[in-house]
């Protein structure tokens, strides 16, 4: 109950953070999604929308939501990301990124894709 509790305050708060946290903080613990935008247009209320329904397939699946400021030139440049780029970021538990799509990506096909890896499979087959 307490895992639902912090990935709920972790997605009511993210849109407000700036990514202050290591990638490492996250690593092996949970999987991240990074809504990269310039500004809050709504492209990026779109996708926030998007998943903001889905808190239970957040928790089972370990994903946290942040949001990427423009700002973060140290991620950009890890994941190759232009400054032009304005979409979804998949970073795996193992810190690799597994997804970069621009907007809108449907929350299912994210899901499905976090389903397919072979971490999760195990993750299911023992719960």
């Amino acid at each position: 109950m307490a895992k639902i509790g912090l990935v709920a305050i972790a997605f009511l708060l993210f849109s407000h953070m700036a990514f202050s946290q290591s990638l490492a903080d996250y690593q092996w613990k949970n999987r991240i999604l990074v809504l990269v935008a310039k500004t809050e247009n709504s492209s990026l209320l779109a996708q926030r929308k998007s998943f903001s329904t889905l808190k239970k397939e957040l928790v089972e699946r370990d994903l946290v939501l942040l949001e990427l400021s423009s700002d973060k030139k140290e991620l950009k440049e890890r994941f190759d990301i232009s400054e032009r780029f304005e979409g979804v970021l998949l970073i795996g538990k193992d810190g690799g990124l597994k997804l970069k799509k621009q907007f809108f990506v449907d929350p299912k096909d994210v899901f499905a894709l976090i389903d397919s890896m072979p971490m999760r499979r195990a993750e299911m087959r023992k719960n």
